[in-house]
């Protein structure tokens, strides 16, 4: 489940993210996905990525489901939302999370202009 909203712009990022798109999948399809697609597979784990995927305001709950299904779930982020999700990260610890790097200073505002939030 990924979505393309982000609220950096960072040069570095193959994934040409920005304002949320109106075919981003809804809570219900998400929860669809994750029973009529992953569960059949095998329980592989289940990977949230975008954009950010923290900015989506169903994130707890699509991990609740995803983990109330048996599946184990992983994260790419930037980090600068972790902690308005901590409670979702101590009550249903990921797998796996990757942070993208931040860079040294003097190359940091041409890769990610909005950094001091990350």
């Amino acid at each position: 489940i990924a979505t393309n909203t982000c609220d950096l712009h960072c040069g570095h990022c193959y994934s040409h993210a920005g304002p949320r798109e109106k075919a981003e999948l809804s809570t219900e399809e998400a929860k669809a996905l994750i029973l009529d697609e992953l569960v059949p597979l095998g329980r592989p784990n289940f990977v949230l990525a975008g954009g950010e995927p923290l900015l989506r305001k169903d994130f707890g709950t699509i991990v609740a489901h995803a983990m109330s299904v048996g599946l184990r779930w992983a994260l790419h982020t930037h980090g600068g939302l972790v902690k308005h999700h901590l409670d979702v990260f101590r009550d249903q610890p990921p797998a796996m999370v990757a942070v993208s790097g931040r860079s040294p200073k003097r190359t940091m505002p041409r890769l990610r202009p909005n950094s001091s939030r990350v």
